[in-house]
């Protein structure tokens, strides 16, 4: 059994066995691409099956375990994979990535065979529908360890999911080390250090962090700092809303100044060095306040007359583009939360080259109008366990509309899914409740009253705290499969 289910699963006679002389057997064209996931999937088998192959190169034999890199007919992109369980067990992905899958696979149905070290024989496809899905966890507003954030690595790329997209800031903390403005820094933040290393460890495992820091909203902590680059009129400093820490005051940076926007770009810089590997950089920009706010504030109507904008949104536009530039200057390309044109007319729009995570509706509208899109959609792809406290109320999604029924919508544009883990309000919550809201039970019954085999959130977004690698879920896990 494996989650998700394959694509193609082709039986054969008898089963593959699992011995002390089963080695690990890298093709020789492909030892440098694959020496790490051969070692990863080494320690694996030794802690779940008691077996620790040796990792050698040449051609597999009877009971070893091959690894290679090459085309997978019959699947489609860099992440397939195909598993063929005769006298040896061959695997051939066509990327490392693909490796990977294949070898959760392998490592998941000797789980689950009711024989140890035992798999049916036979030869599996498989191949997922999306290039992004995942998880965004949210630690900015409450700190997780990095041992939970490694942990959420590993149960990420235990369910075939590969991003990992970190909110990284928000109105109680900037958790990211910072040499040029260390008076910004939350006591409880990352070291560039841990950063560094948490990207390698997820690597390994074929998952892609995606850092996010949240600007020019949700800047509470930074304009309390840093009062001069936050606005000082009342809309936009303490906007009338019901957002965790808007009344505190210093809510949003003031966007139009160039020193503003020279600190942006200077922590834009910061993030792309610590974060070498990732081809992205999240800059955030929701969540600011709305038109009737911004024409409230004499400095951004004034700005807005001297530019010649037709709306005063435009200024906020004119921020994330000047800021995309950035990015792409340290060779990342930039992503954002849909907010610019939320209830609010703009006359110019960000770059095209920008990925929208859109939030506030289901994706294809957003890749409708060209843009590269994500989806996490508040409500169905929301797990925030400061809010709701009984199924189907917000924060606490009904497992039948988000693993049933929810339309993962494939589509030109439309890049993959993600699950958002919010953290409003759970700042004196225990880790252990945070990590049990998300991955609740199994046990959940539809209104007539039947069970439903389907997984709940945490089953896709957080690990139990065994050290040992999680037993499968029953049914397929959401974001593309």
């Amino acid at each position: 059994m494996t989650v998700p289910s394959l694509r193609s699963w082709q039986g054969g006679q008898g089963s593959w066995e699992l011995t002390p002389r089963t080695r690990i057997v890298i093709a020789p064209s492909a030892v440098a691409e694959l020496r790490t996931t051969a070692s990863l999937l080494a320690g694996e088998l030794d802690a779940q099956e008691g077996v620790r192959p040796r990792i050698v190169s040449g051609t597999p034999s009877t009971h070893d375990i091959g690894l290679t890199v090459g085309d997978v007919p019959g699947a489609a992109g860099r992440e397939a994979y195909r598993l063929s369980l005769e006298d040896g067990a061959r695997l051939t992905g066509a990327s490392r990535e693909g490796v990977i899958h294949g070898t959760r696979t392998l490592l998941q149905a000797l789980r689950t065979s009711p024989r140890a070290h035992s798999v049916a024989r036979g030869t599996a496809t498989d191949w997922p529908l999306f290039g992004d899905r995942g998880q965004m966890l949210d630690v900015g507003r409450k700190y997780f360890p990095v041992d939970y954030l490694k942990q959420q690595i590993r149960q990420s790329a235990w369910y075939k999911l590969n991003t990992f997209h970190l909110h990284l800031s928000d109105w109680n903390g900037y958790r990211v080390e910072s040499a040029k403005y260390p008076e910004i820094v939350a006591e409880q933040h990352y070291t560039k250090r841990e950063l560094r290393d948490l990207e390698d460890y997820a690597e390994r495992y074929g998952v892609t962090v995606v850092p996010e820091i949240d600007l020019p909203g949700h800047s509470v902590a930074i304009g309390n700092a840093k009062p001069e680059l936050a606005f000082s009129c009342a809309p936009m400093a303490r906007p009338s809303t019901s957002w965790e820490g808007s009344d505190l005051g210093h809510w949003t940076l003031d966007y139009i100044k160039p020193a503003t926007r020279a600190f942006a770009r200077d922590l834009v810089g910061e993030v792309a060095d610590i974060f070498g590997k990732s081809p992205y950089i999240h800059i955030g920009t929701d969540e600011v306040p709305l038109e009737a706010a911004q024409k409230a504030c004499p400095e951004l109507v004034a700005y807005q007359k001297a530019k010649g904008y037709p709306y005063v949104g435009d200024a906020l536009v004119e921020f994330i583009n000047d800021l995309d530039r950035t990015v792409r200057d340290h060779g990342k390309t930039t992503q954002v939360w849909r907010w610019w044109d939320y209830q609010q007319p703009t006359s110019i729009t960000p770059d095209k080259r920008i990925v929208v995570n859109e939030w506030l509706s289901s994706p294809e509208g957003r890749a409708a109008k060209g843009y590269r899109t994500i989806g996490t959609q508040d409500g169905p792809l929301y797990v925030s366990p400061g809010f709701g406290a009984t199924p189907g109320s917000y924060g606490f999604f009904d497992i039948r509309t988000s693993y049933r029924d929810y339309a993962f919508t494939q589509r030109d544009g439309t890049l993959g899914h993600r699950v958002a883990r919010r953290s409003e309000h759970t700042q004196t919550f225990p880790l252990g409740w945070v990590d049990y809201f998300a991955r609740r039970p199994l046990d959940r019954y539809d209104q007539a009253g039947d069970a439903l085999p389907l997984p709940v959130a945490g089953d896709i977004t957080a690990p139990s705290t065994s050290s040992r690698w999680p037993r499968s879920p029953r049914a397929m896990s959401p974001c593309g499969r």
